[in-house]
């Protein structure tokens, strides 16, 4: 035998080889030359790495009888985005159960045996499955993998081609170009927060974004302070931190993660190593997996000791993807003090409090962190604070509660200081009034001076505390004893009525209640210790007195008549 001949073989096998044209249980008829053809529904697609692409390849072709055989089969040739070769993402050919068909037996892997059934091949082998000639059709899909981390962004052709045995020779070819891009992630989703706990489990499963706002204390500029923390995740244009084939959209980075570089304009600084180095930028990672695996993917801020507003930037390349702001609040240079009320006035033995607010020389709120704020009283006999601390109530205010120990007036004021010496802030002052619940005086008014028989009279009432202000709202038992005596009901001739006569029966004494009308009124608080009473006047002509003395009450003193309190008379029109 030649070496020729040795040569040819050689070079039929290595071809055959190259095509993966080798096809499995040939039949022994022919083709019908000329009648292999492909078409695909898709002459390209583009995927990024961790997604799948699909094409349907149709097949027509031509038989001379049973069992004429065809095999499908596939090459690629892959060039990395960057250059060089890449390798091609993986594929199979399948056939589902309502694919297209007629006149094949379709089978998977070159099996004899095996009818058309659903999975995945590297090759497709259709035999005709009627006797004599026919004209044969099927639809198979060809599904290329792209894995995540190993298919790299690039060009990928896929040659598809139809061998026919026994001759093996190829008798249709259709071209199919699969582009892999690099997955483009054009926005972030970012967490901040004052604590490392709310920042990163807000991150864990990538929530709604939770920020929450960073307003500290400006720090002393020779040791810096951790004010807060942030984490992000890489989102592509479709919202997504993940894409539909389970890879991190940030993948076409070398590492496999997001990279951010974060700059701050302003106070503050920023580290991604726990504070080793503490600077103007830093670069932070997002590995997108839905918790921290890597140090840097924490970022943590630092104050550093100036005052003013901070802006952190979120770059990706030359492109800013978000921005934070920070306020770094200096000294107390603005406190304000309100009342909790709109009223003025607190009772003696009832706990009162106020609310202050601070802020620094730019007027930006101060918190909890930037001092504390301490309440002072003008006199401590009636309201007993002397540079007691007050309370931060995580609302933006400070509660100062004050405590009551004497009938009077005082007037309130809020420092940053619990030594007025080292105090540099001041509010302006509040006058808080104490009324007593033992009543001094009293005053006894009616609306008229003189009322006709059966006239409606008004009777006010004023009673005073020991220190001259009103009483405060609370009703006291038994506060007066009330006279009431109609004199000298006469009809005598100097009336022209008859004889005078005295009718005893018409005076009492009765102990009353104070009952002062107080509370609020339309929203107002209405804090005056008034009392109105309505008396009927009698329905015949002469003196009425109504007299007002201390009854067993609260009272200061409870001996001898209380001021203020006289008769009243009235005369009946003819």
């Amino acid at each position: 035998m030649s070496k020729l001949f040795f040569k040819r073989i050689s070079l039929v096998v290595i071809t055959a080889l190259s095509f993966g044209l080798l096809a499995s249980n040939p039949s022994s008829a022919a083709i019908v030359s000329g009648t292999n053809t492909l078409s695909l529904s898709a002459a390209s697609s583009t995927i990024t790495p961790g997604e799948t692409a699909t094409v349907a390849i149709t097949h027509n072709w031509a038989s001379t009888a049973q069992y004429d055989t065809t095999t499908l089969s596939s090459s690629c040739v892959g060039i990395a985005a960057t250059g060089g070769a890449a390798t091609c993402p993986t594929l199979n050919f399948y056939m589902t159960a309502t694919s297209e068909s007629a006149n094949v037996l379709g089978r998977f892997g070159g099996s004899k045996d095996s009818a058309a059934l659903p999975g995945y091949a590297t090759t497709w082998v259709e035999s005709a499955s009627v006797s004599g000639a026919a004209s044969n059709r099927s639809v198979v899909s060809a599904r290329m993998v792209s894995t995540g981390g190993s298919t790299v962004a690039g060009t990928y052709t896929y040659t598809f081609f139809v061998t026919e045995g026994p001759t093996g020779a190829v008798t249709a070819t259709a071209t199919y170009t699969l582009t892999v891009s690099a997955p483009v992630w054009s926005g972030v989703r970012l967490w901040i927060s004052r604590d490392i706990v709310t920042s990163s489990e807000a991150s864990i499963g990538y929530r709604a974004a939770s920020d929450s706002a960073i307003s500290v204390a400006k720090g002393d500029a020779t040791s810096a302070t951790v004010v807060g923390y942030a984490h992000f995740a890489g989102l592509n244009a479709a919202g997504e931190t993940v894409t539909a084939g389970g890879s991190n959209v940030c993948t076409n980075q070398s590492a496999g993660y997001c990279a951010l570089t974060v700059t701050v304009s302003g106070p503050g600084l920023v580290s991604v190593d726990g504070g080793t180095n503490k600077a103007k930028s830093a670069t932070m990672r997002s590995y997108n997996t839905g918790f921290t695996t890597n140090a840097a993917e924490t970022l943590t801020i630092y104050s550093d000791g100036t005052a003013g507003t901070g802006t952190l930037s979120f770059y990706n390349g030359g492109t800013v993807l978000a921005t934070k702001t920070m306020t770094f609040t200096g000294s107390i240079k603005n406190i304000t003090l309100t009342l909790s009320d709109t009223s003025s006035v607190v009772a003696l033995g009832t706990a009162g409090y106020v609310t202050v607010s601070a802020k620094d020389e730019a007027y930006n709120a101060i918190g909890s962190q930037g001092g504390t704020i301490y309440l002072w009283s003008s006199d401590t006999a009636v309201v007993s604070e002397s540079g007691t601390a007050c309370t931060w109530s995580g609302s933006g205010n400070w509660a100062c509660p004050f405590t009551v120990v004497d009938t009077g007036t005082v007037t309130l004021v809020a420092r940053d200081s619990s030594t007025i010496g080292k105090s540099d802030t001041v509010s302006a002052g509040v006058s808080v009034r104490v009324s007593g619940s033992k009543i001094q005086s009293i005053t006894a008014t009616f609306d008229k001076t003189e009322y006709r028989p059966g006239e409606v009279a008004i009777l006010t009432i004023t009673a005073k505390d020991r220190a001259g202000g009103l009483m405060d709202s609370q009703p006291i038992s038994n506060a007066f004893t009330i006279s009431t005596n109609f004199g000298t009901l006469g009809f005598g001739t100097a009336n022209g009525y008859g004889s005078n006569s005295t009718n005893g029966s018409l005076s009492s004494t009765t102990d009353v209640n104070f009952t002062p009308v107080n509370g609020k009124i339309n929203g107002v608080w209405d804090a005056s210790a008034v009392e109105t009473r309505v008396i009927y006047m009698p329905l015949t002509q002469g003196t009425f007195e109504y007299t007002i003395r201390a009854g067993s009450g609260s009272w200061q003193t409870v001996t001898g008549q209380a001021p203020g309190m006289g008769s009243f008379g009235f005369c009946q029109n003819r």
